[in-house]
C-alpha cells in the first residue's frame, strides 16, 4: 500500500501529473456544465412535469349502466382503445420545457358504504370525447360529472384505520393476465351460460359495511417506445415489444434473426422441439396481446373504515 501511494505522489509530482491537472483545470468550462446538466436535468423535468399538471383541470365522470347489458366485453375494450391517446408530448420543446404530458385516465370501481359505483377521472379537456365514445358502445349508459369523491374523506388517525397497496405483476410485463377472452366471453354466448369473472368481486364491493369505503383505480396511460437503447439519449425502443419477443424466443428456444426453433445438436441440425399446452397458451397470449394497442398500467386499492368497524377480512376480499 505504501508504494501504491508512493507511485502516486511520483506521478502527481513530475511533470507529466501536473500537465494533466492543468488540461483538467482547462477543460472545466466543458465537464462541468456538462456535469451539472446531467445532476439537475432529471429534477428540471420533474419540475415542468408537476406545473403543467397542476395547472391543468380535471373531471370525475360517474358512469351509470342500464340494467340489462347485451353486449360483449369487446364493446369495452373498443372504448378503451380511443383511450390510447399518444398527443401532447411531440416535440422536446413542448415534453422538456413545457413539461407536457400525453393525457392519462384513472378507472375506478368504488364501494362507499357497500354502494357500487363507476367513474374514469380525466383531464377537463377530455370529457365530451369519453361520453360520446362511451354512448357510441353503450346505448342506455348515463354519464355524470360528478364531485371527486376522494376530496370528502380526510384520515383521521384517531378514529379511522386504512390499509391500501399497489397491485403488481408476479412476472414480468409480457406474460399475459387472463382476459374476457380465456373466459369464452370473446364468443357473445347465451345470457345463462355466460361466466362474469368480475361478479365475486362485485359482490363483495357490495358487502362494504356501515363507515367502510373501498377503492380500485386503474391508472393508464398508452405506451410508447420510451427506453433508451444501449445508452443512447435521443434512441429509444419499445421495451414491451422486445421483452415480449424475448420470452417467446426462450420458450420457442429460437433464433431471433433467424426465428428458427429448436437447438441444434452435434451436426448442426436442430432438433424439433415439443410445448406444452401452458407454454403454447403463453405463446398465444403474449402474441395476441402485443397485436393490441399497449398500455402502461397501475393499479392500487385502499380500505378505509373507522375504527370500531374495520374488518381486517375486507383486506382479504382485495
Amino acid at each position: 500500500m505504501n508504494s501504491l501511494f508512493e507511485l502516486f505522489n511520483t506521478a502527481f509530482s513530475s511533470n507529466v501529473g501536473q500537465r494533466s491537472l492543468e488540461i483538467f483545470l482547462n477543460l472545466s468550462p466543458i465537464w462541468v456544465p456538462i456535469a451539472i446538466f446531467e445532476m439537475f436535468w432529471p429534477t428540471w423535468v420533474n419540475y415542468v412535469r408537476a406545473e403543467f399538471f397542476f395547472k391543468q383541470k380535471y373531471k370525475t365522470l360517474e358512469i351509470k349502466l342500464p340494467k340489462e347489458m347485451m353486449k360483449s366485453p369487446l364493446a369495452m375494450e373498443l372504448f378503451l382503445t380511443t383511450l390510447h391517446q399518444t398527443g401532447g408530448e411531440g416535440t422536446w420543446y413542448d415534453k422538456f420545457w413545457l413539461g407536457k404530458t400525453r393525457p392519462w385516465f384513472s378507472l375506478e370501481i368504488v364501494s362507499i358504504e357497500g354502494v357500487v359505483r363507476f367513474f374514469i377521472w380525466t383531464r377537463e379537456g377530455m370529457r365530451q370525447f369519453i361520453e360520446s365514445s362511451l354512448y357510441a358502445q353503450f346505448q342506455g349508459i348515463e354519464v355524470y360529472d360528478v364531485p371527486d369523491y376522494s376530496m370528502g374523506v380526510h384520515h383521521d388517525p384517531e378514529s379511522m384505520n386504512i390499509w391500501a397497496a399497489e397491485i403488481m405483476l408476479t412476472k414480468p410485463d409480457p406474460y399475459p393476465i387472463k382476459t374476457y377472452i380465456d373466459y369464452g366471453l370473446d364468443k357473445d354466448p347465451k345470457e345463462e351460460f355466460k361466466v362474469d369473472p368480475l361478479a365475486p368481486f362485485l359482490e363483495f364491493l357490495g358487502s362494504v359495511g356501515f363507515n367502510q369505503q373501498i377503492w380500485l383505480q386503474i391508472i393508464i396511460r398508452a405506451h410508447k417506445a420510451e427506453r433508451k437503447k444501449g445508452g443512447m439519449r435521443m434512441k429509444f425502443v419499445d421495451a414491451l415489444k422486445e421483452d415480449s419477443q424475448k420470452i417467446i424466443n426462450e420458450i420457442l428456444i429460437r433464433d431471433p434473426k433467424t426465428k428458427v426453433s429448436g437447438k441444434p445438436d452435434k451436426d448442426g441440425k436442430v432438433a424439433r422441439i415439443t410445448l406444452t399446452k401452458g407454454e403454447e397458451e403463453i405463446v398465444s397470449s403474449i402474441e395476441r396481446n402485443m397485436t393490441k394497442q399497449q398500455f402502461d398500467v397501475g393499479i392500487r386499492t385502499l380500505y378505509i373504515a373507522k375504527k370500531e368497524n374495520f374488518s381486517p377480512g375486507n383486506i382479504s376480499g382485495l
